[in-house]
């Protein structure tokens, strides 16, 4: 559903979702960074058909997340993806979330990952995590029993 930029940012959205389904597209997926993904954003792409829904995450740490992400907070985020998937276990369970986060070459990324993994533990989606270069890093096991649901 995008290239580059934002497809929560395009006012049909949910609706270029929907003609997709109608079309007969077999996989409708994209990637955001959550930021507009409020309740019903999330309600709407669900309704339309929504497959896959790939999110970035940029830090654990709200400084570090204020640096890489200007106009939003960590809160927001986290709130939206948390609505998302509890609207998307309520009545979508077919629907994957992955949140992804880029690495970088300092240490603090790596703990950043590390709690980024805690933090996201209970939650039922995949935690992956690409390099400066998008390079896969970590890719979650089938059977990670820190990452139930995959």
């Amino acid at each position: 559903m995008n290239y580059l930029g934002e497809p929560l940012a395009h006012r049909d959205v949910a609706w270029q979702v929907a003609y997709a389904k109608k079309k007969d597209v077999l996989d409708v997926m994209m990637n955001s960074n959550a930021t507009l993904l409020n309740k019903k954003m999330a309600e709407d792409l669900l309704e339309a058909g929504l497959d896959n829904l790939f999110v970035s995450f940029d830090a654990i740490s709200p400084n570090l997340f204020a640096d890489r992400r200007v106009g939003t907070t960590i809160g927001r985020v986290i709130d939206n993806v948390c609505n998302f998937v509890k609207l998307r276990n309520s009545r979508y369970p077919h629907v994957q979330i992955r949140i992804s986060m880029v690495m970088y070459k300092e240490n603090k990324w790596l703990e950043q990952f590390e709690d980024f993994k805690v933090m996201w533990r209970d939650l039922d989606a995949r935690c992956w995590l690409r390099d400066g270069r998008q390079r896969v890093l970590h890719r979650p096991s089938l059977s990670s029993p820190e990452l139930p649901g995959t």
